[in-house]
Order: C-alpha cells, then structure tokens, then sequence
C-alpha cells in the first residue's frame, strides 16, 4: 500500500489571474501531471485578488512536477508577511469613528501617528459582540447578525462551533489570555457584572472555552492581573487587554468627547507600562492592535470609502510595537479579518480561522528593515537533515542589531547583529517554512521566509 501522500498548500497575494496560466481549461487539474499522479485544484477570490492551490504528491513523477510547480510559483510570487512575533496583544473600543477617536483621544491618537494607523479600516457590521467574535474566529459577521443567525450583537444563542483562535493556538501550543476590567473574578461566565458585559467578550461563547473548564480560567480580572503578569514574565502569547463601560468608549453614550476623554485617560494609566516592557524594547516582538468595535451608531454603515451602506462605518485602526513602521499611515483598505490574518500571520498560525484566511492581513505595517535570503532558494527541494541558511539585511536606520530564525512559526534560535547571517538549520522531513527576522538600533524589524522540502 502507498505511503499516505505529503500535503501543500500555496497562496498567492495580487495574483489572481494567474491560476489560469497553471490550470487546464474548464478544469481543476494541474498541467504537471495525471489526477493520479498529482491531485490538484485552486480556487481564487476575485475581490481579494488571492488565489490558493491546493496539492499534493501520491507518486514520485507527482512529487517531480510538484517541485516544478512550485519552482515557478516561487519565481513568480514575492510573498509580503508580518513579523514572526510571540506576544500580539489586542485593545477593543466602543461606538465610535475614527475622526473621534483622533480627536479626542490625544495619547492614543499619539501613539497611532508615532507608529502606524489605518486611514481606511471598516467594521463589516454593527452590533459590538461581532466585532469580538470576528477579531477570534473570522466568523463574518452581516448586517447584525453571525453563523447563520446563532449570533448578534449580544452574544450567541448557541455555543458557537467552527474554528477558531482559542482552538489553533492550543493545537500549534501557544497560549492566550483576556484581562477584562470589572470582570469579578477568573473565568467568569455570566452575563454581566457591574460595568463588565460579557458582548464585549467572544471567549464565553467559544465551544472550547465554554465547554472546558480549564480554558475559561484563561479570563481574569485586568486589575492587578495584568500588572503582576507583565512584571513577573508570565505574559501569554495572545493576549485581550478589554476596558470596561466607563473606559472603552461606550459610556456616556450620548456625550462622545466625554466617553473617549475617559477611555484615553485609562489607556495612558494602563498602557505604558505594557510599552516599557521588554517586549517593546528594542529588539522586542511585542505587537499592540488598538481598534474600536464599530463607528459611530448614528448614521455611519460605511464599508469603504464609497461604499456608505451595509457595514459598521469608518473605524480607528493602529499598530504599535518596535517592529512596526514609524509614523506610518496606509491608505490600503482593510477589515476586521484583515486585524485577525495579520494576528494569524505573526503568531504562526495557520490555517487562520473564518474570513481570517482569505485576506492579505498587515503585512505593510511591518515594512522597513530589507532581509534577503540568499541560500536555500524558495521550495528548495532537496534538503537534507540541515539547511545551509544564508541571509543578508540592510537598513536606512543604520547597523543590524540582532537576528531570530523561525522554522515553522517556532523560534529556533536568536543571534547576534550582523549584516549578515549564516547558520545550519535542522529540517525534519517533509515541507517547512524558515522565517528570518533582522532587527536595527532603532528596533525596526524585516522579515524574509523560504519553504524548504526534505523527502530523504
């Protein structure tokens, strides 16, 4: 009996009239070889310009022109990815737009202008539960409602059941952690307690935290909590940093300046001592997302610049951490699926849940520090048990400060600065990313990637 065949998977980014160069005519079968010998199809998202191919290799001829397949996707496609990162934390705000959250919240909008904002981020519904369950499980959310009518803006009637972040981090091993403030004690599951409302939380609705005990100890109290976690090391690998009603943006409902003063006043309480940390210190892979739930519930429904209905309106989008772009805005529209790919995308996971996979995420955010990988070339396919790894990096902010090589989302090893780097990475069999990132003086991060195929 054959050995069970190996299994790939190929994206492309802006490319997605190119699939027909690679399909045959009215088919979904490759050109490099028989059904039989190469199970091929891809399916492409016109709106998103993504195409994906999915193959894999029974035979030895199959396994051939795989490699030549994938030879000339790599020749042809020059992939745009996020830091590799081990702390991504998220802030989620309430009700408000983008232009009000710029103008009333001077320490939030300063640290957006010192690193990096979106001027053209949307919510795809309003209603503030979807907003949280969209950032965890890509459940696409429409015109108020989700997975099928289970959920709304107030939370799910049933446990909600598809895929989602809680599930892949714990199958890929990393952990998570929410810190919610009023929440009155861990792993509280009830509807709502003082100014803590349990629509500003996803995690209770998720099947695997609402049916295990263990994963519902994972939300604490953000009081004390998060200090002590921050202070002593024990910080999670993701992790929901959520103000409670007074201090997120959503009361008093009717006097925005007010609601937003209070929410700004509390992130710079909170904040910086998150930022001091060594995490976003030089060299550091601390990301920070700050995003609102939806825009202003008074009339803005916007999906995009021309589009003014049918959505959650305009809302505040900004990335901050010591690999991110300084001052730094992007006129490139994205969603809130774009926020749960680009979270995806650094904390290694994959498959990414939901609308999460079909969308290009925060690549651009992460631009500045130039690395290039010189040796292995990209579906190098004849490795052996270690590969000769080689790579340069440059910078406008001056010398190289230090080196970190991921293979397949897991930090192999750290190094010291250099412009250049040279090392032998072991490469178990079968098919394996090797991420380099390449810090400068000024903490900038750029991030390279090959894929490498052992089949000896």
């Amino acid at each position: 009996m054959p050995p069970n065949p190996l299994v790939y998977t190929v994206v492309t980014n802006g490319l997605a009239s190119a699939d027909r160069a690679w399909r045959r005519p009215n088919s979904h079968e490759c050109n490099f070889g028989t059904k039989e010998e190469l199970g091929f199809f891809s399916h492409s998202n016109r709106a998103t310009g993504i195409t994906r191919f999915h193959e894999f290799a029974g035979t030895l001829p199959g396994m051939k022109r795989l490699l030549s397949f994938l030879l000339i996707v790599s020749a042809l496609v020059v992939p745009a990815v996020a830091q590799q990162s081990s702390h991504v934390f998220v802030v989620m705000l309430e009700n408000r737009s983008d232009s009000e959250a710029m103008k009333y919240m001077p320490y939030l909008s300063g640290l957006a202008n010192q690193y990096s904002r979106s001027l053209e981020a949307y919510s795809p519904s309003h209603g503030s539960f979807l907003a949280y369950l969209e950032l965890t499980t890509g459940a696409a959310p429409k015109n108020g409602s989700a997975d099928n009518g289970n959920c709304n803006g107030d939370g799910c009637t049933q446990a909600y059941k598809e895929d989602n972040l809680v599930r892949e981090l714990t199958k890929h091993g990393k952990t998570w952690r929410g810190y919610f403030q009023s929440m009155p004690y861990q792993g509280y599951m009830g509807y709502e307690y003082g100014e803590y409302v349990r629509r500003h939380n996803a995690f209770p609705f998720i099947s695997d935290v609402m049916n295990n005990f263990s994963q519902q100890q994972h939300m604490v109290p953000w009081t004390d909590n998060f200090a002590h976690d921050l202070a002593t090391n024990n910080v999670a690998n993701y992790t929901w940093l959520v103000p409670d009603l007074t201090h997120d943006g959503h009361d008093p409902a009717n006097d925005t300046q007010t609601a937003l003063h209070n929410a700004d006043v509390y992130l710079s309480q909170q904040l910086p001592a998150l930022l001091n940390s060594k995490y976003f210190q030089p060299g550091g892979d601390g990301v920070l997302l700050v995003t609102f739930d939806e825009s202003d519930l008074d009339g803005d429904n916007s999906c995009s610049k021309n589009q003014k209905q049918g959505c959650g309106g305009h809302i505040f989008f900004a990335l901050i951490g010591p690999g991110v772009r300084r001052q730094y805005q992007s006129s490139t529209h994205m969603m809130q699926n774009d926020m749960l790919r680009g979270t995806c995308d650094m904390l290694g996971v994959s498959p990414c849940p939901g609308d999460g996979a079909s969308v290009p995420g925060l690549a651009e955010f992460f631009a500045g520090v130039t690395v290039n990988i010189t040796s292995p070339y990209d579906y190098y396919g004849d490795a052996g048990p270690y590969t000769n790894l080689q790579a340069n990096a440059t910078s406008g902010n001056g010398a190289i400060k230090a080196w970190a090589v991921y293979v397949d989302g897991v930090l192999y090893k750290k190094y010291p600065g250099s412009s250049t780097l040279q090392d032998w990475v072991p490469t178990p069999l079968g098919l394996h990313k090797i991420g380099v990132n390449a810090w400068d003086v000024k903490g900038a991060v750029g991030v390279s990637e090959v894929h490498v195929i052992r089949t000896y």
